[in-house]
This record gives structure tokens, C-alpha cells and sequence, in this order.
């Protein structure tokens, strides 16, 4: 309002109307405040006037009546009077914070200690001071009586704090240091055992006497209300008391002027100073930087025992005072410190001033945007993903499949270059022609049947295509289709758009003639019965005589009673049309026909077939098309050499012989390298929070989705089924006059993202990371895709190069890696509750887990496994809980010198990875302390399993409970070692020395099971529902101590209506449902086993509701 309504209503310019309503306006008691609101909003605050005599009317005006009582006085209580002298005679140097800031002697922390120093702030002395102003209210409020007992209570509570007292819920956010400076400040402190009695009267405060005085005077059924706030919603009372002073009635006169009431921390004002975006008229002031600043800061990524918040240090100029604001360190250190630009009378405005320089620089680099806010990036991404990084639906209208063969049709009229593809199939070679160039197709089998798989070869043959053999490829291409499907559909002698030429005259063999036995043999084409000529037969053998009734499986009709003669041995011709997928085993029927029924194709059998296979050959030139027309198209920048490669990349069905999940797997991963490494790089600046957003918004399934559809990629996407049975003869004449119909169909907006990550993948496969850059650069052109060089370089020439300190050199030959910039390696170590560095280690963390998932990646890529075993693996070897225990297993050997009984005694101690984090959070420490005593008791178990088990420890590492800042740790080394070394090869030897690689093979090598528990057991309940209850049981008080010690979580498993198990003494949600999802799945697996050998199927849920049968506990003790 200041900023644009009164600039502009002072300019003489249009304003908006201002509407408001409230009901209440102000929330103090203060009535400045209604003057305040009333002048920045430019309006009068007023009740109705309209009706408002018809609100009296409903409206009981309250009745007031004052009510004088006598303050006790404070001198008279001696609990009141020896705290306030602990009070007075706290001793400032012996405050425990006092003492850590006197060792820091870095100039944040001398400045922190001068400020100390000046005001006698501390948290021991603010906590005592509250302590103290607090027993002083409730004595004046209620009397000695309460006072005595609050001092007493608190007191008391406080011993217990600082010896240790366990389970105890406080609100005292101290350390142990300085609840032991509490207590002995506090020793002095008289406090007598008060016993609250109702009786009592002549304890209690004059104000309570007289209010106790007013209720005893009022009848029966009599309600009110007693508050030390004013409010104007007193609906549900009769009767108000207040202790506090009443807001006069201000709201209802009209035309009253307020006298205003200016308060200033000084006298001097601001000199006017704005800074103004040109494109949005955004404006920065001296008043609302501040505000900025923190809302800034806020938006930072949030982190455990991190204080994000920014840090003003004011300091003397002459008779003036300048400001100085320090920002969290994961903020780049080129904005990270900002000064004031002049001096100032206080520091307040000096702090001002000093925020607004930082906002302003922050704008110019590029972290807060136009609108001065702290959001980047809009511009990478389309304008309608910007809210989110996946807002689409869950089916979306995209464009039908493109027909590949109306081009061929239209290629055939318009006298083309025919081009000539040998197919070998058995003995037989058949030539293919068709008027596009593909590429050197693979090998291919189709399966004729359960026994039977043929193996076809299509080569390319050059050479010119003689008219004569452009007219013999029609009468073959009949001929073949007329033996194999002649009798199912009619069958025209007029050109397909794919044409074939056999070596013979097929079309001279075509016809059937009575059974002659002299030329019956193996060769011997299909036979036919007379009386149903759409049955066929192969032959099997020749029978002299008509074999007894009992040694035919399918006799024909009257063979009992038909004469003695020859017969044939024929086994009936299945009717499948669908070669591409394997069958079933089964047995087919052998039929005996005597030489009269049956007619003897002229057509050798190996022909028919080939014929049948037809629709199937059809159908895999019509992918290869597919994907040559896409390679020539979209993808022509990019190059894919290996067309089978783009085939499984746009073929989405699961039944299909080739689908791109494995394919889509390795480009999810290459896609958030690359994204990941060209941000890193080309956002310098950026802190870890701004990168991980866009690289979400960017790889995001609806960015790929919306690049898919703008590129035109989904009439690519191959989603038909195909089916053999429905297949018809594609003709040149029924499309060469078709146009593309722009056509839409339903399908999973899904699908189209993961066809780029698949296109991604084939990019990698066929050209390693730069074809994968061009892949990325046809889809995301919003990104400058560099090569990775080029983009490590830059980062290289970033980091600083300094003197490793002498407690970090053990770390480089526990790596096995020597840096040639020693300031990444002291980056990768730096956590950003550290009050020194250039840089904390969020950025390489988030450089880190993008290589360390691409190695891992390439490392499984090299197994066969399936898309599923994949996803598996790479969770069980990059998850936050392993490598934080591989965190803590990583360790050097440094000798120590132990000086016992005067005599120096070297010894060998562990020193591991997580005690060279550089931080100076005394929680961190703490935490780190019991990780470590959690991981002792754990650890031997965890690597036995890992080494010997069969199946992954998720509920162990679980309740391991090691923070983030592990496995964060280990991601920046990985992503420290890539900046230096330009190398994967360097990384993927640091992964190897943590021991990711060697629990991969081991993982692999015996087949673990690493599915997660809570996944399995959702799979052996099939259709059944599982919950897991988590509740916390009653706490029991320790025998030696009347405060309540909580026993744990516990978790109970329910699958459909029964509980199958209940676990207890978990350490986290996570952890106990993990654990209780094993003992779930274990006990389904054994009733599963057991009612196999019982012969008996019970489903799951089939023990009954809830009644216990089957279930099983199960104890944790404590880790």
C-alpha cells in the first residue's frame, strides 16, 4: 500500500476501491493500532450504521463494574525476593555460551562476543529473567501460595535436567553445561513446600479474594467467563471479568478524530532509497528488506541443525554504526556478505541497509527473480508446469500411431527406387521389395509352435529390380498368401505393399489333385480334406493297411465300418496366426484319412508356411519403418545407428518381444546426470535448493510429456498389440489415396515421457554420453547441452586450490585419490552449520547423486536383468541408510601415542570418513556420538548379513537411524573427485573402496532377495488390503524415578481383516513398520509353504476376522 496506493493516489492516479471486513480489526489493546490500519488501508474502520439499531436490539450490552483490590507486595515473599538475587548476581563469564564464543575467534564469533558482552543476552540469563518475571506475575495474580509452588516446581524440574533424569519432556533448550550453570545459579533460592488447599484464602492474591467474593454472590446456574485478553466474540457467556484495560468504544463514532501516537526508535529517517524492477515495477525498500532477506533465507533447503536464518554484526564508525549481514554458508560466497552502504544513528536502519545491499546483489546474480522472490528457473520450463513438477492427468488425447505403409503405397505409384531384402527361412531365401531403404535389420525367430522355431535372416541385396521380376514378385506374392490364408479370406491378384519373389514359380504350383502313391512323401505339401478344404494336414506317414480302431487318436466318422486300404498318418495344421510369441506346450491330435477324402496340395509345405508367417514379417518391417522414419525426422540431429535400438525405445507394450523399460530405466538415470551436471555448471551461484527444483521441474513427467507432444513423438509410439488373426493384405490401391487423418487416442501421459528416457537410453547405448547430449538437446532445447568437459571445467576453474589442513591428509589416501585442488575435497567435508568455509557441500552432494546413480546404473547395465530386478538393485545399493552405514564402516588406521603411568604407549585407532566432517554444531556431535554407539551394537549383525545373508537388512539399517548427513557426505566425495578428475572411471574406484561395487556383486552373485519387506508383503497379500498400525504404548515410570519411560513404537500388521503380526520396541515409524512387514512376510511364506504340503489353497485373510489365529509377537530389544 505504501509502496503503489499512496504513491499513486499522491500522483493524482487511478486507485483500486478499498472493501474490507473484519471482526477484529486490531489484536492489542493498544488503539494506535486501529489508526495504523485505518491509514494504510485509506479507510475508516466502523460498524454498520444502517442496522445497527436493529443490532442493539440482539445484542446484551455488557454492563461494567470496576472491582479495586490491593497488590501484595513483592518485597514480602522471600521465594520472590532470592530469585530476583540470583537474578542480579548472574555472572556474565561464567555462562557457558559466554565461555564458547570467548574460543571462537573467528570475527562472526568475536563480533557475537561483543555483542554478548554489551547485553548481557544470554540463554541461561534470558531463561532466569522470564523465570523470575514470570513467579512475580503469579504472585501479583494469585498469590503466594501459587508463586511459592511454581518456583518450587520449576526448580525442582531443573535439578533433574541437569542430572540427567531421563524421558523427561522440558521445554528447555539447553546443554548440559548450561543446566549445570542453572542449578547452581538457582541454589540460592528459597523454596518451601506448598500444599494447595482451597481453605487456604489467606494465601491467595487480593484479586482473587474479590473475584471468588463475586461468584459466591450469584444464584444457581449462573455461567461466565474470566480472561486476560480482550475479544469482541463473547457469545456463549452471561457475565465477563477481565483483568486487563478495556479498548474504548472507538468503532462506533463516526466521526471522531484519532490522536495519533508516533513512536521512533530515533530521530533520523531514511533517505528514500528503492530499487525497482524495470519489467514487473517490483520495488525494494529500506522498510521491507529485512523482510526479504528472511524470506530468502527461509526458502532455503532445510537442514537438520542448520540455523538458516541471516546474521546482521553491527559495528562502531566514529559516532555511527554500519551493519554487516552474513548469510547461511550454502549460499554462494560471491553474495554471501553484504555492508551497509552508509552510516547510520541506529542499528536497526544500519541493518536495514545492509539487508538491501544483500537483496539487491541477490538479484543481480540471479537468485531471486524479477518479482523479488526467491523462485528461478519459470523460464526453463513450460508455463503451465511451473505450479508443479508432475500436474497432468492420468490419460491424455495424443495423436494416433502413424501408418507407415501409406508412404510405401504412395512410394509405389511414384515409380521409386525398389529396394531388394533377402529373408532366409529354412532353405528357402525369398526376396522382399519395397521402395524405402532400412537399415541391416537383426535376425529374428518366430515360433510356428510349442516345439518349433524359426530363425530368419533379412539381408540387404543391391543391384537393379528387373521388371520381370517386379511382375513375378506379384504371382508370388499371391500365390503365398493364397496357400496360406485362401481359405479363411479372398485373396486379390493385385500389388501389396510389401512385395516377395521366390526362386520358383509358385504360381505354377498352385492347385490339388487326387492322392497318388507314388508321389507321397516328406516333401509333400499340405493335405486338404475333400469335404472341408479349410482343414489342412500335414503328412506324417504311410499305412498300408487301416491300423485298428484302437491305435487312432481322431478316427473320421464310420472307420469302424470302411474297408480295408491304404491310409495316411496326418497330423492336423494349427490355425495360430500369432508367430511372434512363444506357446504353450501341447499335444496335437494325429488323424488317419483314407486316400479318397483327401486331396494333396501341389504347394511344398515349407511355402504354406512361410506364407503364414507373412503378417508377422509385416509386422516387423512396419517398426523398422517406423523408427527409420524417425530417425530421418526428429531424431536426425542425434544419429542412432542401431535402428533396433529406437524400436525398443518407441514400443510400449509389455507382450511385445522388444519394450523400452529396461531402455527407459538407463535413460532416467542419464537424463538426471546430464541435467544435473549442465546446471551445476551453467548456475554457479545457485545453491542446492534452486538446482534440485529445476532438475525436477526438467526431468519431470510432465516436462517430457509436453516435449514429446511439441515434437511430435507420440505418432512414433508404438502401442498396438499386434494380432495376427484380424491381419487383412495391405493393397498399394486401398492407401495411396489416403491422407493422414489427424486422429487422436487415449493413452497414459506416462508413456510419451518415458519413450524420450527410453530414446535417451538408446542414445547412451549407441553412442555413449555425447549421442544421449544430442538426444537431450532434440527434446529439451531450452537447456545449452555442453559436453560434460566442458561443463567440468568450468566447475574446476571455480574451486578453489588451498593447503589441505594437516587433519584432513589421512583423508586422501583413504580414498585412494589425490586432488589437485584441495578446496574441493575441503568443500565435500564442509556441512553448513560450519562457521567457516568458502562453501558447504550441498552442491556436490547433489553432483554426487547423479554420478554415484550412474555408476551404479552402468555397473548393473553389464547383467542381464530385467527392468524390475534393475529398480531393485539400484535402491538396495544407493539408499541414504547403506550408505550411511558404509559411511561409518569406511575408515583409516592412525596411531596414537597413550600415556599411561607416564610411559608413551602407540597404538592403532579407527579413524572413519564421518570424523572428518568439518561442522561446528555441537548437536551434530551428539548425534554423531550415539550413531556411533548405535552402529557398535548393530554393525556386526548388518555386515553379516550383507555378506553371508539372503536377504538385504532393511529393518536393520532402518533402525541404524543414521541422519543424512552420511550418506550427503559420501554423494559430495563421489561428486568432488568427478570436478577434480574429469573421470568416472575415478569415481566408480572411490565407490568401489566404500564398498558399494563388492555389495552389488555379492547381492548378484547369490541372489539376494533385496526386495523391500512392506513391497513383498503387498504382493503375497494379492488383493487383499495392508495396514500397519502404529501407536505408541502407555509409558511405565522407572523404578527409581517417578517419570514415565516410553517403551518404544509399535506396529501391528493387518492383511484384509487379520492381524497377522505385532512387533514392538521400534526407534521410528520406518523402522518398525519395516520390521513388522518382515515377520508379516515371513509368517505368510510359512503358512504358504504349509498349505502346499496339506494339498489346501487358504488365501490370506482366511484364518478369520481379527481373532488373533496365526498372528504372531514379536520383541526388539534396544539398539
Amino acid at each position: 500500500m505504501s509502496l503503489f496506493y499512496h504513491r499513486r493516489k499522491g500522483a493524482g492516479l487511478s486507485v483500486p476501491n478499498i472493501l474490507g471486513m473484519t471482526a477484529s480489526p486490531i489484536m492489542k489493546t493498544n488503539p494506535q493500532g486501529l489508526a495504523i490500519i485505518e491509514s494504510t488501508l485509506d479507510a475508516i474502520c466502523r460498524t454498520p450504521i444502517k442496522h445497527r439499531a436493529e443490532l442493539r436490539l440482539e445484542v446484551k450490552l455488557p454492563l461494567l463494574l470496576r472491582v479495586q483490590y490491593q497488590k501484595p507486595l513483592l518485597d514480602s515473599n522471600k521465594a520472590i525476593q532470592s530469585l530476583s538475587l540470583a537474578y542480579v548476581n548472574l555472572d556474565i563469564e561464567k555462562d557457558p555460551y559466554f565461555a564458547k564464543l570467548s574460543k571462537d575467534k573467528s570475527e562472526q564469533g568475536q563480533n557475537n562476543l561483543a555483542r554478548v558482552r554489551l547485553s548481557g543476552k544470554t540463554s541461561c540469563c534470558d531463561q532466569i529473567k522470564s523465570f523470575c518475571t514470570t513467579a512475580k506475575t503469579i504472585l501479583q495474580d494469585l498469590g503466594p501460595w501459587a508463586a511459592n509452588y511454581y518456583v518450587a516446581q520449576v526448580i525442582s524440574k531443573i535439578g533433574k535436567i541437569a542430572s540427567g533424569s531421563k524421558g523427561f519432556p522440558h521445554g528447555w533448550d539447553t546443554a548440559n553445561a548450561e543446566n549445570k550453570y542453572l542449578i547452581k545459579a538457582l541454589q540460592g533460592v528459597e523454596t518451601s513446600p506448598t500444599h494447595f488447599s482451597l481453605n487456604d484464602v489467606q494465601s491467595v492474591s487480593d484479586k482473587v479474594g474479590k473475584l471468588v467474593e463475586i461468584l459466591i454472590q450469584e444464584e444457581a446456574g449462573f455461567s461466565g467467563i474470566v480472561f486476560v485478553q480482550p475479544t469482541l466474540k463473547m457469545f456463549a457467556f452471561g457475565t465477563v471479568f477481565t483483568f486487563d484495560l478495556k479498548l474504548t468504544n472507538m468503532y462506533e463514532d463516526d466521526m471522531r478524530n484519532l490522536q495519533e501516537y508516533l513512536v521512533h526508535e530515533d530521530a533520523e529517517e531514511h533517505d528514500g532509497r528503492i530499487f525497482q524492477v524495470t519489467s514487473t515495477n517490483a520495488v525494494l525498500d529500506l522498510d521491507n528488506s529485512v523482510a526479504h532477506l528472511y524470506h530468502f533465507c527461509a526458502k532455503l533447503p532445510p537442514q537438520a541443525y542448520v540455523d538458516r536464518r541471516p546474521e546482521f554484526i553491527c559495528f562502531s564508525e566514529g559516532a555511527a554504526i554500519r551493519a554487516k549481514v552474513i548469510l547461511p554458508l550454502s549460499v554462494d560466497e560471491s553474495v554471501r556478505v553484504a555492508e551497509s552502504q552508509r552510516s547510520w544513528l541506529s542499528e536497526k536502519n544500519a541493518m536495514k541497509d545492509a539487508a538491501f545491499q544483500s537483496y539487491v546483489a541477490l538479484h543481480k546474480n540471479g537468485l531471486v527473480n524479477d518479482n523479488l522472490l526467491p523462485t528461478v528457473g519459470n523460464e526453463i520450463v513450460p508455463d503451465d508446469l511451473r505450479t508443479s513438477s508432475d500436474a497432468r492427468s492420468s490419460l491424455e488425447s495424443v495423436h494416433e500411431q502413424l501408418n507407415p505403409w501409406v508412404y510405401i503405397a504412395q512410394a509405389w505409384k511414384t515409380d521409386p527406387v525398389i529396394h531388394q531384402y533377402i529373408i532366409t527361412f529354412q532353405s528357402l531365401e525369398v526376396a522382399i521389395l519395397i521402395p524405402a531403404h532400412l537399415q541391416q535389420m537383426p535376425p529374428f525367430k518366430l515360433y510356428w509352435d510349442a516345439q518349433t522355431e524359426f530363425s530368419l535372416d533379412i539381408t540387404m541385396r543391391t543391384g537393379r529390380i528387373s521388371s520381370e521380376m517386379r511382375s513375378k514378385a506379384l504371382d508370388d506374392t499371391w500365390a503365398l498368401l493364397q496357400t496360406a490364408f485362401g481359405t479363411r479370406f479372398t485373396i486379390e491378384r493385385k500389388p501389396l505393399v510389401l512385395q516377395f519373389v521366390a526362386n520358383e514359380h509358385l504360381s505354377q504350383m498352385m492347385g490339388t489333385e487326387d492322392v497318388q502313391i507314388s508321389r507321397i512323401n516328406e516333401t509333400t505339401g499340405l493335405i486338404r480334406d475333400k469335404l472341408c478344404p479349410s482343414v489342412a494336414y500335414i503328412f506324417k506317414e504311410f499305412l498300408a493297411t487301416k491300423p485298428d480302431i484302437g491305435l487312432v487318436q481322431c478316427p473320421y466318422d464310420g472307420y469302424q465300418d470302411s474297408e480295408e486300404s491304404a491310409h495316411l498318418s496326418l497330423e492336423r495344421l494349427h490355425r495360430r496366426s500369432d508367430f511372434i510369441n512363444r506357446v504353450a506346450l501341447s499335444s496335437p491330435a494325429a488323424s488317419k484319412k483314407p486316400y479318397a477324402t483327401v486331396l494333396p496340395d501341389n504347394m511344398p509345405l515349407k511355402y504354406h508356411q512361410f506364407g503364414r508367417l507373412i503378417p508377422s514379417i509385416m509386422h516387423r518391417f512396419e517398426r523398422y519403418l517406423l523408427a527409420t522414419m524417425l530417425s530421418d525426422t526428429i531424431l536426425k540431429e542425434v544419429g542412432i545407428s542401431d535402428h533396433k535400438l529406437i524400436v525398443t525405445a518407441i514400443t510400449c507394450s509389455a507382450s511385445s518381444e522388444d519394450n523400452y523399460q529396461r531402455l527407459e530405466f538407463l535413460g532416467d538415470t542419464v537424463l538426471k546426470l546430464c541435467t544435473s551436471i549442465e546446471l551445476m555448471a551453467k548456475y554457479p551461484l545457485w545453491h542446492e535448493g534452486y538446482l534440485t527444483m529445476l532438475k525436477g521441474r526438467i526431468v519431470s513427467n510432465s516436462s517430457l510429456f509436453a516435449a514429446a507432444i511439441l515434437t511430435g513423438l507420440d505418432r512414433f509410439i508404438i502401442t498396438k498389440v499386434f494380432n495376427g488373426h484380424k491381419w487383412r493384405p495391405v493393397y498399394v490401391d486401398s492407401l495411396e489415396t489416403c491422407s493422414h487423418v489427424d486422429s487422436k487416442r487415449e493413452m497414459s501421459s506416462k508413456i510419451p515421457a518415458d519413450v524420450v528416457e527410453a530414446l535417451v537410453g538408446a542414445s547412451m547405448v549407441d553412442g555413449g554420453i555425447p549421442k544421449s547430449l544430442r538426444c537431450l538437446k532434440t527434446f529439451i532445447p531450452q537447456l545449452d547441452w555442453q559436453p560434460l568437459e566442458i561443463r567440468r571445467s568450468a566447475l574446476f576453474q571455480r574451486a578453489s586450490n588451498i593447503e589441505l589442513p594437516a587433519t584432513l591428509q589421512p583423508l586422501e589416501s583413504l580414498i585412494g585419490y589425490q586432488f589437485q585442488k584441495k578446496g574441493l575435497l575441503i568443500e565435500a567435508l564442509t556441512h553448513a552449520s560450519c562457521i567457516s568455509g568458502s562453501a558447504s557441500l550441498e552442491r556436490l552432494e547433489f553432483l554426487g547423486d547423479a554420478i554415484l546413480d550412474h555408476l551404479v546404473v552402468q555397473a548393473l547395465w553389464t547383467y542381464d536383468l530385467s527392468h524390475i530386478k534393475l529398480h531393485l538393485m539400484r535402491t538396495a545399493l544407493v539408499n541414504a541408510d547403506v550408505l550411511a552405514f558404509l559411511c561409518m564402516e569406511w575408515h583409516t588406521e592412525q596411531e596414537v601415542i597413550d600415556l599411561e603411568n607416564n610411559t608413551p604407549r602407540p597404538r592403532q585407532v579407527a579413524l572413519p570418513l564421518w570424523k572428518f566432517m568439518r561442522h561446528t554444531s555441537p548437536p551434530i556431535g551428539l548425534e554423531q556420538h550415539a550413531t556411533a554407539e548405535r552402529h557398535s551394537i548393530l554393525a556386526p549383525q548388518i555386515r553379516r548379513i550383507l555378506q553371508t545373508g539372503d536377504h538385504y537388512p532393511w529393518a536393520l539399517l532402518a533402525r541404524l537411524r543414521a541422519q543424512k548427513l552420511y550418506s550427503d557426505l559420501v554423494e559430495a566425495l563421489i561428486g568432488a573427485v568427478w570436478v577434480d578428475s574429469g573421470a568416472f572411471e575415478a569415481c566408480a574406484a572411490v565407490a568401489e573402496r566404500i564398498g558399494i561395487f563388492p555389495v552389488m556383486r555379492r547381492l548378484l552373485d547369490d541372489d539376494v532377495q533385496v526386495l523391500n519387506p512392506k513391497e513383498e508383503l503387498g504382493i503375497l497379500a494379492v488383493s487383499e488390503t495392508v495396514q500397519y498400525v502404529v501407536s505408541r504404548p502407555a509409558a511405565v515410570p522407572d523404578a527409581d524415578d517417578e517419570t514415565p519411560t516410553s517403551t518404544g513404537l509399535r506396529c501391528a500388521v493387518l492383511v484384509g481383516e487379520r492381524r497377522v503380526v505385532e512387533v514392538e520396541h521400534g526407534v521410528s515409524t520406518l523402522e518398525v513398520e519395516t520390521r513388522a512387514a518382515e515377520e508379516a512376510v515371513r509368517i505368510l511364506k510359512r503358512e504358504k509353504v504349509q498349505a502346499a504340503g496339506a494339498g489346501a489353497g487358504a488365501g490370506v485373510g482366511a484364518q478369520g476376522k481379527d481373532d488373533g489365529e496365526g498372528s504372531v509377537d514379536v520383541e526388539m530389544g534396544d539398539a
